[in-house]
């Protein structure tokens, strides 16, 4: 979308919309068994809003997780994989693929 200025899939036909809305919430994975940083669980849920208009902007994420509790000091480098649960690593929901 940033880069050509249009959404993505515009104009895929009105069956593939209403499979896309259908079925998009069921794909996302329970925060609580991904994360083993329960404190940004409201963080996410609010990136993944369906209306893009209601979801916050890159500076209001930043400045969410610089508020969030528990949060790695600034310039601390770590993977994302390092908040992940065990759990959810060893599940079959994830499907990560080491290179």
């Amino acid at each position: 979308e940033i880069a050509t200025g249009r959404r993505p899939f515009d104009g895929a036909g009105e069956v593939w919309n209403l499979n896309q809305q259908a079925t998009r919430e069921v794909m996302r994975p329970s925060i609580a068994s991904i994360t083993s940083w329960p404190e940004v669980g409201p963080l996410i849920e609010k990136a993944w809003l369906k209306e893009p208009d209601a979801r916050p902007s890159a500076k209001e994420l930043i400045e969410m997780l610089d508020a969030t509790p528990n949060a790695p000091p600034p310039g601390t480098e770590a993977s994302p994989v390092a908040y992940l649960s065990p759990d959810f690593l060893n599940s079959p929901q994830c499907q990560c693929a080491v290179m």
